[in-house]
């Protein structure tokens, strides 16, 4: 319905930011369902952004990892000072506060359950076995 493309860029950001000061405004009934799905696109298009917003300004930061340093006493507390791959997760779940260490030893306590041959890894006869 406008004539100009700066008037249909104006009326878009307007009713898409739903402002409209209703100096420009649709006349026929096409223009008007135009509005109203331009609308609710620009409420659904706010919501987004302040989402998204919130999740970055809102969330924890990343936990730092810093391996070479913090390691060391780990792998001397080892026997055979070497740090394997579930010894880091551990670690670093602990060391950051992400993990209790309650929760940590529930669950090596349930992998020891299933794992009746002792191998250090679970098949699915241990799950079988389990029941």
């Amino acid at each position: 319905e406008a004539n100009h493309p700066v008037t249909a860029l104006y009326f878009t950001v307007i009713t898409t930011t739903t402002v409209g000061f209703g100096d420009v405004t649709p006349n026929t009934m096409g223009g008007r369902i135009f509005a109203v799905v331009l609308m609710i696109l620009g409420v659904a298009a706010f919501v987004n952004f302040a989402s998204a917003f919130a999740n970055i300004a809102f969330s924890e930061p990343e936990p730092v990892v810093d391996v070479q340093h913090e390691l060391s006493d780990a792998m001397a507390e080892d026997l055979d000072q070497k740090l394997y791959r579930h010894e880091l997760y551990r670690h670093v779940l602990l060391d950051n506060k992400m993990v209790d260490k309650v929760v940590l030893d529930r669950i090596d306590r349930a992998f020891r359950k299933l794992d009746a041959d002792r191998k250090g890894y679970l098949t699915l006869e241990d799950l079988e076995g389990a029941d």
